[in-house]
């Protein structure tokens, strides 16, 4: 976990290289990935990513790296993707829950925020 200090000695903004489980196997994942609104738009989110990415290979770890996120974060999914995140694509729910239609659900969350994105780039 590491945090973001300004020039005040306010915490403005933090993330974490965290366990977790994807598809019932132990992965790391990104965690906790938060600037606070009077930062956004400065890069911090971007020198995060990079940060728990450079640790992530630092520590030994190779394969997967995930993250989860909301529907509603568009510009935090934008940065998400250009680091090279994916939607995930399956027909059961990652992290094990129980998800009536999961396939067909998420297929309508993933179009809808690709839509939102392409919005949000105009």
């Amino acid at each position: 976990v590491f945090f973001v200090v300004d020039d005040k000695g306010e915490y403005v903004a933090t993330a974490a290289l965290w366990n977790g489980t994807f598809l019932g196997k132990a992965e790391q994942r990104v965690h906790w990935v938060a600037v606070k609104d009077k930062c956004a738009g400065k890069g911090i989110a971007g020198a995060m990513l990079t940060h728990v990415l450079d640790m992530f290979t630092e520590l030994g770890f190779k394969g997967l790296i995930f993250l989860l996120t909301a529907t509603w974060y568009y510009p935090a999914i934008g940065i998400y993707r250009k680091f090279g995140f994916e939607f995930f694509r399956g027909d059961a729910h990652p992290m094990g829950e129980a998800v009536e239609n999961f396939r067909e659900k998420n297929d309508e969350a993933v179009a809808m925020v690709e839509e939102k994105l392409a919005a949000y780039k105009k």
